[in-house]
C-alpha cells in the first residue's frame, strides 16, 4: 500500500514506528483496521488513518464464485439476499473487473462510482489473492421509500438539530438518479463487457426472451418446486416474447443491471429538504455492472410508482404519492436528460417506451421472484425472514402477472 499510495504514508519504511495493539502507529498517524461489509465481497476492510479512510477489498480463496457464495450464505435479510443472489447466479464478478470498470467510469464520466486507487494482483502481493483499494464514502443509503416522506432526519454531525425546517422532495431525488442513469447509459461499454455485448447483439432470439429464459433456468435448476404463481408468470412471459418481438432489442449499453434505491448513497444533508442542499448522489454501487437494454434500468426505477413499500409507493396516501413523479414523468425526464447530453441511448421514442415499459417491468418482477426462490436453496434464513421471502415471491409474481395482463402490453408489443 505504501508503494502504491505514497501520499498516505509520506515517510520511508525506516522512519515508520510500528506499535503493538489494536492499531498500528505510522508516520501517517495511527491506523485503524475494521471489518467492512460490501454487497458482493465479504472480505473487505476499512483502513482509517490521518490522511483519509479507505476500503481494501480482498478476493476470497476460490475466486468470484466463492465470494458470491460466501456473501450469499452470510446474508440473513431479504434486501441483501437479492443482491447477493444476483452475483451468485452470474458466477460472481472478478475483483479485477470491478476495479477496471469503476476506474474507467470515474475517469471518463461523471458517474459517481467507487473509484479504485490501486489494484494489487495475487501475482505480486505475496498473499495469493487479488485486492484493491478505494476511498471510503460516508453517506446515507435508503432502504425504503418511506424515508423520503418521513421528515425526521438525524444529522450525522449534530444531535441537537434533529428536526429540519424543510421536507424532502422525492421528485428531486428521481431527477438526480435519472441524471446518473443517463450518464452511465451514454458511457462507452467497459472493455470487460464488450465480448458479452457482441454475443448478445448476435442472439438468434430477441434480447428480452433470452433474459427471461436465463431467469427461468435460474429458478428451475438444482431441484425444488417454484410457487405456482411464479411458474405461471414465467410461462406467460416466455410464451408472449416468443410470439411478439419487442421494439428495442439491438441497442445495448452499459447498464446497472439491478437498479434500486439501495444502490445510491446520498450525502447526509440531502434528506433535509433544504433547497440550499439539494439531493446529492455521492456514490453509485456498481459491483454488478452489466451490458444490456437501458430500458431495463428505466423500468426498474419506474416501478417505484407501482410497487409497495419498501420498494415503491403503492398503497400510500394520495398526499404522499403526489410527492413522487408519475411513471410517464419519469420516462419523459429520462429522455430529456439523455437528449440534453446529446446521447443516443435507445432507438425508440419516449412515447414508444411508455407503451412497452410494462413488459420490462414484468420481466423485472419475474427476475426478482426467481432470485428470491433460487437463493434460499443455498442460504438458510431465519423463520421470520423465510416467511417474508415467500410473501415477497408472491408479491412480485402477482405484480408481474398483473403487468402481463395490461391492455397496453397486449396491444403495443
Amino acid at each position: 500500500l505504501r508503494d502504491r499510495l505514497p501520499q498516505c504514508f509520506p515517510l520511508s519504511e525506516n522512519d515508520m514506528a510500528v506499535a503493538d495493539g489494536p492499531s498500528v502507529g505510522t508516520s501517517a498517524g495511527p491506523v485503524l483496521f475494521e471489518k467492512y461489509r460490501t454487497n458482493y465481497y465479504p472480505d473487505a476492510y476499512r483502513i482509517t488513518l490521518r490522511t483519509g479512510s479507505f476500503i481494501v477489498r480482498v478476493e476470497p480463496k476460490g475466486g468470484p464464485k466463492a465470494a458470491a457464495l460466501s456473501t450469499l450464505t452470510q446474508h440473513a435479510s431479504i434486501s441483501k439476499l437479492v443482491q447477493a443472489g444476483i452475483a451468485y447466479a452470474n458466477g460472481g464478478v472478478p475483483l479485477s473487473q470491478i476495479y477496471r470498470t469503476t476506474k474507467r467510469l470515474s475517469e471518463t464520466t461523471n458517474v459517481p462510482v467507487e473509484e479504485g486507487l490501486a489494484f494489487i494482483s495475487s501475482e505480486v502481493n505475496g498473499l495469493g489473492r487479488d485486492f484493491f483499494v478505494q476511498r471510503y464514502s460516508d453517506g446515507r443509503v435508503l432502504t425504503s421509500t418511506r424515508e423520503l416522506i418521513d421528515t425526521s432526519v438525524v444529522r450525522a454531525y449534530s444531535q441537537s438539530r434533529d428536526t429540519p425546517k424543510h421536507s424532502p422532495c422525492p421528485s428531486q431525488l428521481v431527477n438526480a438518479i435519472l441524471d446518473t442513469m443517463t450518464s452511465l447509459h451514454a458511457a462507452a461499454i467497459p472493455e470487460d463487457l464488450k465480448e458479452k455485448a457482441e454475443v448478445l447483439a448476435k442472439l438468434p432470439e430477441n434480447y428480452l426472451l433470452h433474459r427471461a429464459k436465463e431467469y427461468q433456468a435460474l429458478c428451475t435448476k438444482k431441484g425444488g418446486q417454484p410457487p405456482e404463481q411464479l411458474l405461471r408468470l414465467g410461462r406467460d412471459l416466455i410464451a408472449y416474447l416468443q410470439k411478439e418481438r419487442p421494439i428495442n432489442t439491438a441497442h445495448l449499453t452499459a447498464t446497472h443491471g439491478f437498479l434500486s434505491l439501495e444502490n445510491f448513497m446520498l450525502s447526509h444533508r440531502s434528506l433535509e429538504g433544504n433547497p440550499e442542499f439539494p439531493f446529492e448522489i455521492i456514490r453509485l454501487s456498481l459491483d454488478g455492472c452489466d451490458v444490456g437494454d437501458p430500458l431495463q434500468d428505466l423500468a426498474a426505477l419506474a416501478l417505484i410508482t407501482k410497487a409497495r413499500l419498501p420498494e415503491g409507493i403503492a398503497g400510500l396516501p394520495i398526499a404522499a404519492k403526489k410527492l413522487f413523479p408519475t411513471e410517464d414523468d419519469i420516462i419523459d425526464r429520462y429522455y430529456a436528460k439523455a437528449n440534453a447530453k446529446g446521447a443516443t441511448i435507445t432507438n425508440i421514442t419516449a412515447q414508444e417506451a411508455k407503451e412497452v415499459i410494462h413488459i420490462y417491468q414484468a420481466l423485472h418482477s419475474y427476475r426478482m421472484g426467481c432470485i428470491l426462490f433460487s437463493s434460499t436453496r443455498v442460504a438458510k434464513l431465519a423463520a421470520s425472514e423465510e416467511e417474508r421471502r415467500l410473501q415477497y415471491i408472491a408479491r412480485w409474481s402477482a405484480m408481474g402477472l398483473k403487468l402481463m395482463s395490461s391492455h397496453n402490453v397486449a396491444s403495443k408489443l
